[in-house]
């Protein structure tokens, strides 16, 4: 009886073993092959890293390719589950088209899917890919709600108790994408540079050219690094140096000072004030903490008027704010710092944006000091500086990624186009920082040009630039007029918090 019983005993083990294997087979397999198209949403079989699966349709009216790109979430662990990358080929109008243009969009926490503009004059002799950004685009969108609800009702933003609260938040935020099995360590520019080429392979592409915008820049930097044979042209609007976020106070304060020259240029202008300097000089230093009964939070504001230096829009209302407030209206300013709340923090995912920053190495603005003084460059230089290290909390679960030192040299042939009125990613850094580094590297600075200028004045002139310099290497700018800045307003931010707050 004892027999038999173990035998029954061994029996039924063996057959547990074997269950269990069976599962373990199973679930491993479904760990790796639930990968689905991130159009159709359908599940896409037997997934490998690298697969692309495409199908056709149109982009903005021209033929397309539409599909799904399945890479590793961290290519440093050798067991790291599947992912998908959207991927988009929108074809050229030549049917034997030149080397293919990717493109690497601003951010981070923006996505790479161009929608906003698109280079659309370049598919007479290119096909133009977009490859969606990790963390953004694809199956995984990091979004970070935590940092909104705390930050939402918020006066001050740059406290020591708010640096200590976000070190908290952001350290639950890796719990709780440990608990999702997400591997916050693969969200970083480096793996974002293994994705294109990873695309360039499955595409069947021998060389690729670049066009990159912002932190796109930063992207392509590592790619030219890293790739260097596989590119054949790379174009760099407003690039920004890896690793180096740090808002210079006397750059800033220097853009200002050209815009006061373009303003006191301006008759029209000079008629509202006729030293805009000394007004801007007097509100930044006069602005109330309230009006109309309503609170105007000065790390909020010193925030969104850096965010108005983006455009020339941006800045003609700004300048006109700045006359309003010195004749007793503060009411634009009010409007600006309710807009962090509503706007500034929803454009972008922050939880992707707080990897990528955290996985640099970002000593060059978090041990920074800027000196006090009453200017509205100091303000806003210290404001962005902290809202960068209020994003990184140096959390030691989180890898640096591979260091680039700005002394690594590449043979890319590059292109950097530069506005001298950028005040955002400023021509100063790329001649001090990039420049140097790129043995075939060109650079050209236009006229009055802010950072989002670059795709929205003359036209004509940039597509002429930038094709004649992917088919040839030329640098055309020939097109380009000597135009003043336009402070005309097409609305205000007067009337748009007028709209908010009725």
């Amino acid at each position: 009886m004892k027999i038999f019983f173990k035998k029954i005993y061994n029996c039924k083990t063996i057959l547990r073993i074997a269950i269990f294997l069976i599962l373990i087979f199973f679930f491993n397999q479904q760990a790796k092959t639930q990968v689905y198209h991130y159009l159709t949403g359908k599940l896409i079989p037997d997934a490998q890293a690298g697969d692309l699966i495409l199908k056709p349709g149109t982009f903005m009216n021209y033929n397309a390719d539409f599909g799904t790109l399945v890479v590793p979430e961290n290519r440093k662990n050798k067991n790291s589950r599947l992912i998908n990358l959207p991927v988009v080929i929108v074809k050229s109008l030549n049917k034997n088209p030149k080397e293919p243009i990717f493109l690497l969009n601003g951010g981070p926490g923006q996505s790479n899917l161009w929608k906003w503009w698109f280079p659309d004059s370049l598919l007479n002799e290119h096909d133009i890919v977009m490859v969606g950004y990790r963390g953004v685009d694809g199956s995984v969108s990091l979004d970070f709600p935590n940092f909104f609800e705390y930050f939402k009702e918020k006066d001050t933003l740059f406290s020591e108790n708010n640096f200590q609260q976000i070190n908290k938040l952001l350290t639950s935020y890796l719990d709780s994408l440990e608990s999702k099995k997400i591997d916050y360590n693969g969200y970083n520019i480096y793996e974002v540079a293994n994705d294109i080429d990873i695309a360039r392979k499955a595409l069947f592409y021998n060389k690729i050219n670049l066009f990159s915008f912002s932190f796109g820049t930063m992207i392509a930097n590592v790619y030219s690094l890293k790739y260097a044979d596989n590119v054949n042209y790379s174009i760099m609007n407003c690039a920004h140096p890896i690793s180096y976020l740090q808002q210079s106070k006397n750059i800033i304060n220097n853009k200002i000072d050209k815009l006061c020259n373009l303003w006191t240029d301006d008759s029209t202008c000079c008629a509202k004030s006729q030293n805009i300097s000394k007004t801007i000089n007097y509100v930044v230093n006069n602005i109330p903490n309230e009006y109309n009964n309503l609170k105007i939070p000065s790390d909020k504001l010193q925030l969104m008027i850096f965010n108005s230096l983006y455009s020339s829009q941006g800045i003609a209302m700004l300048f006109n704010t700045f006359v309003n407030a010195e004749m007793g209206d503060y009411s634009g300013f009010e409007y600006l710092s309710k807009n962090f709340d509503e706007h500034f923090l929803y454009k972008i995912k922050l939880g992707d944006c707080f990897l990528k920053i955290n996985s640099l190495n970002n000593g060059h603005y978090l041990k920074s000091k800027v000196n006090n003084d009453s200017t509205l460059g100091r303000y806003l230089s210290s404001a962005e500086n902290n809202f960068w290290k209020l994003l990184n909390s140096d959390n030691s679960k989180i890898n640096k990624v591979e260091k680039f030192e700005q002394e690594n040299f590449t043979k890319v042939n590059t292109l950097f186009i530069s506005g001298d009125i950028d005040a955002v990613t400023p021509a100063e850094n790329v001649k001090e920082y990039l420049l140097p580094y790129f043995i075939n590297g060109k650079m050209i600075v236009l006229k009055n040009f802010t950072h989002d200028d670059i795709f929205v004045l003359q036209q004509k002139a940039y597509q002429n630039l930038i094709g004649k310099y992917y088919l040839h290497g030329i640098v055309d700018t020939t097109m380009y007029k000597n135009t003043p800045f336009n402070f005309k307003l097409n609305k205000s931010y007067e009337n748009m918090g007028k709209m908010m707050f009725k």
